[in-house]
């Protein structure tokens, strides 16, 4: 809660008392799972996903039911989901989407959700394109294990995914979500890290401002292809910001 009113002093967004509605969990605590359950109002595979997430080690903001499921202590998950919490108040709930839609606005929560990470740990990093090839690279030289195929998928699907990208061309073939959860979630994911990443990173340079970074966390995408739109116009803006090297 405390991140929570640190980055708001920072971007300057007022969410009035929100803060006081929200319950924290962490990974000692999974009892919120019963009373979603309880709840009537999230579906079997709402349900699903949210187990998914936690399995997987992720930190969750559930944003009906306002709780946040922190997966470990860190100062990079808690920040990470203050982040998506201001987002979830400033914008409103996210409202069922067409696929595609659904695909750039996740990308742009998760970049947003690492932004507000780093603005608490500058040293925090992600991979990008290099590291994901490096994976890639490493993971097909021998057999894939089963707990690492949704790695080696994500990493195909990224690599795959930018070229498509520099062509100027938005996300097309969506068949495989469909009945892949996970990989829609993994994918979104690691592009929206990247992503949030190069924000911080731009917001430093001064290739973007704080007027426009807070306009991200206000604004919902709600019109059909506006996070298309609003994730092609960031990368433009971004286009020339440079990752500093890192250890």
């Amino acid at each position: 809660l405390d991140l929570v009113v640190r980055l708001c002093d920072f971007l300057k967004i007022d969410i009035g008392g929100a803060g006081e509605e929200v319950e924290i969990f962490t990974c000692g605590d999974l009892s919120f799972l019963k009373r979603l359950e309880e709840r009537g109002d999230f579906s079997r595979e709402e349900i699903r996903t949210i187990k998914g997430q936690i399995l997987a080690s992720e930190s969750y903001y559930i944003a009906k039911a306002k709780f946040v499921y922190l997966a470990n202590l860190s100062v990079n998950h808690a920040a990470e989901e203050a982040a998506h919490f201001i987002k979830s108040v400033s914008s409103g709930p996210e409202e069922p989407r067409e696929l595609v839609d659904a695909f750039y606005a996740n990308i742009l929560h998760e970049a947003l959700g690492f932004f507000g990470s780093k603005c608490m740990n500058h040293k925090r990093k992600c991979a990008h394109e290099k590291e994901f090839k490096a994976t890639l690279a490493y993971l097909e030289s021998a057999r894939v294990p089963a707990e690492r195929r949704l790695e080696y998928e994500t990493a195909r699907l990224l690599l795959e995914y930018k070229k498509l990208e520099r062509r100027g061309k938005p996300l097309a073939r969506t068949e495989i979500f469909r009945t892949r959860m996970d990989l829609f979630l993994s994918l979104t994911h690691a592009l929206g890290y990247m992503l949030g990443d190069r924000l911080f990173y731009g917001l430093v340079g001064r290739a973007a401002t704080k007027a426009q970074v807070r306009g991200l966390f206000l604004d919902p995408w709600a019109e059909e292809g506006a996070p298309v739109e609003a994730y092609f116009e960031l990368l433009r803006r971004l286009k020339k910001v440079r990752i500093p090297k890192r250890m």
